[in-house]
């Protein structure tokens, strides 16, 4: 099974919260499309995300580091 959404950096900040990184989420800015993959082969299931970033920004120290129009490849 495929999927596909956008994450915003409302998202991305709320997640900081919950992992008590409150000051991380002010550092992206932006959103961004991504890209999943779901698959299902009992009793397992692998669950495969992707994006390149573009249309976030991230003053995160380097290698996070990067602007809007810049592409950075995320798998999880």
């Amino acid at each position: 099974m495929n999927a596909k959404g956008k994450i915003t950096d409302d998202v991305i900040k709320q997640f900081f919260i919950t992992q008590n990184l409150v000051k991380g989420g002010n550092y992206i800015s932006g959103n961004t499309d991504w890209l999943g993959e779901i698959i299902i082969q009992k009793p397992t299931v692998n669950v495969a995300i992707r994006s390149d970033l573009l249309g976030l920004s991230s003053k995160l120290p380097s290698p996070l580091n990067k602007a809007f129009n810049e592409s950075l490849s995320l798998r999880i």
